[in-house]
């Protein structure tokens, strides 16, 4: 709820050595990027995943007035997973993941 009632829209993480996009949860996007080096852990999928992969990685991210595109790119240059995130996405995923709110 803090997160929530501060405004934050985006929580971005990095020390799990895999990628993970969540649903939104309350109004915020958590993207988990850890995959630049070291060993790699499997992500266990659940519920509240959007995508979720195992491999070294890297993300970009284009800010514009009224939403963020994200990209992921794995290790061979290629996206692997994208989104665009704004308002209507992060409303409409408001019940996407009833277990974690």
């Amino acid at each position: 709820p803090v997160l929530r009632e501060s405004g934050v829209q985006f929580v971005l993480a990095g020390h799990n050595h895999f990628y993970a996009r969540m649903k939104p949860i309350g109004h915020v996007e958590h993207i988990i990027s850890g995959g630049g080096g070291r060993h790699l852990s499997r992500p266990e999928p659940d519920g509240c995943t959007e995508a979720v992969r195992e491999t070294f990685h890297f993300t970009a991210y284009e800010v514009l007035p009224d939403a963020v595109r994200m990209f992921a790119v794995g290790e061979d240059g290629k996206v692997f997973d994208e989104a665009t995130i704004d308002r209507a996405y992060l409303d409409a995923a408001e019940t996407g993941c009833a277990a974690a709110q």
